[in-house]
């Protein structure tokens, strides 16, 4: 995160997504935000102007009143919550600014308290990352270490910016919840997502009711699930006609190992074909050595 984007229309629906989880989820009653924030550039970024909302007039008009440049800053989220009555735990909302050096430390001394009963946002400046993460990332480790600390009933929120992959927000999606083994929700917008990963006994109609109505305020928003929102999969070998099956339901198998990397896969509702959000494996039940790596790659950020 940067200063710079703290009043553009993205961080209008970041902060409305994340009020309406702590209002409207009963397993929540306080939001930390974790900032990671980074210096200010000289690019065009937080300059897209909001469009105010009927579903959230008094942030457009707080985040409206602080456009200036000595006002553009992050810091000032702390008055906006409070004006609201929100319990909050801001994370490096000012400088010294995150970096390699520090991220070590940044993530090891967040006080338990703020990990329990709590909205957890992280707001990386490109989101996640699967390979070593730059200062503009989380890192996978990083992100399961955080989601592992959560308290139960506690939600983990991730910014993640958009790859140039097709069907990016599902697949990703996918990946997340093999990952942390946990489900995923999100609301996207162009260019960019917010995942939402409730962790143990949390409400599915309360999550999911709240995302919608945030998806449903914003013109170019939409809510999505990873159940329907993965790949078609391979259920013949390649010597045979093409042969797919869709996935309109369904969800992971561990029955079934991925026989490529070990994990989780994911499986439709009725058939025997398979697919690992982790390495974009794809292959049949029982005829494991015809699987295939399917188009979709995760490896650039």
């Amino acid at each position: 995160m940067k200063d710079q984007n703290v009043g553009d229309t993205r961080g209008y629906l970041k902060y409305h997504l994340l009020e309406t989880l702590v209002r409207e989820v009963p397993t929540v009653d306080r939001l930390t935000i974790l900032w990671m924030l980074t210096p200010s550039d000289t690019s065009n970024d937080g300059n897209v102007h909001l469009r105010p909302h009927a579903a959230a007039e008094s942030l457009a008009d707080f985040l409206a009143a602080r456009r200036g440049p000595e006002d553009r800053a992050v810091r000032h989220m702390r008055e906006y919550f409070a004006q609201q009555g929100i319990t909050y735990h801001p994370h490096g909302d000012e400088p010294p600014y995150f970096d390699r050096s520090t991220r070590d430390a940044y993530f090891r001394d967040i006080p338990q308290e703020h990990l329990d009963t709590a909205v957890v946002f992280l707001d990386p400046d490109n989101g996640l990352t699967r390979n070593r993460p730059s200062d503009k990332h989380v890192g996978m480790a990083e992100l399961k270490a955080l989601y592992g600390r959560l308290g139960v009933g506690s939600i983990l929120v991730l910014i993640q910016f958009q790859h140039r992959k097709p069907d990016f927000w599902n697949t990703w999606g996918a990946m997340l919840q093999a990952e942390l083994e946990a489900p995923v929700r999100w609301v996207s917008a162009p260019l960019v997502a917010f995942y939402v990963m409730p962790k143990g006994d949390v409400s599915s109609e309360g999550v999911d009711g709240a995302l919608h109505r945030v998806a449903d305020s914003g013109r170019s928003c939409r809510f999505g699930s990873v159940a329907g929102a993965v790949p078609a999969l391979v259920t013949a070998a390649p010597d045979t006609p093409a042969d797919f099956e869709d996935m309109p339901a369904g969800g992971p198998d561990p029955a079934n190992a991925c026989p490529n990397c070990g994990a989780t896969p994911m499986a439709p509702a009725d058939g025997m074909g398979r697919w690992c959000p982790r390495c974009d494996w794809s292959w049949m039940v029982g005829r494991e050595k015809f699987g295939r790596k399917l188009s979709t790659s995760f490896s650039d950020d």
